[in-house]
């Protein structure tokens, strides 16, 4: 699984929790530091159905994660020098930084995040054949490595 999709899994699962512990409880702050209302809750668990739903392949994840990043981080900012976030719920410090740190999260997911784990020519995968293709220097070597072992094989020939 690509680091894309494994980032948008993690924390669309986290945000649906949060966004179902916020819908549950809208009114006193959740955990103690998050205080929610039921529009704030149904905002942050659309979010993480977003994500979820947006994992099904790297493509799909990381369009995903940049579009939830940079709502959640413009929301994490605007926390920062607002006393409502849009109206809908005093933004506390734990908050703004939950935002901020998701947002930034997600958008290292869109903008940079591995597309997934490389292939080494050399070691195909068990059960697979490999559809790599060697460059110009393997081949050039592998040439070299057969054309020394012709010559080896025909000197011990005519010894």
């Amino acid at each position: 699984m690509s680091t894309a999709r494994w980032i948008d899994i993690t924390l669309g699962a986290l945000l649906v929790m949060l966004g179902i512990w916020g819908l549950m409880l809208a009114g006193p702050p959740s955990f103690g530091v998050f205080p929610f209302n039921t529009l704030s809750g149904a905002v942050i668990l659309i979010a993480g159905t977003v994500l979820l739903g947006g994992a099904v392949d790297t493509e799909t994840a990381k369009s995903a994660a940049g579009l939830i990043g940079v709502v959640l981080a413009l929301t994490g900012v605007t926390g920062l020098f607002s006393q409502l976030l849009f109206g809908l719920i005093p933004p506390s410090a734990w908050t703004t930084w939950l935002l901020i740190l998701s947002g930034a999260l997600l958008l290292y997911d869109w903008l940079d995040a591995p597309a997934g784990p490389t292939h080494d020519p050399r070691r195909p995968e068990r059960g697979r054949r490999s559809s790599c293709r060697p460059d110009s220097q393997s081949t050039f070597v592998l040439r070299e490595r057969v054309s020394t072992l012709h010559q080896r094989q025909a000197s011990n020939m005519s010894v």
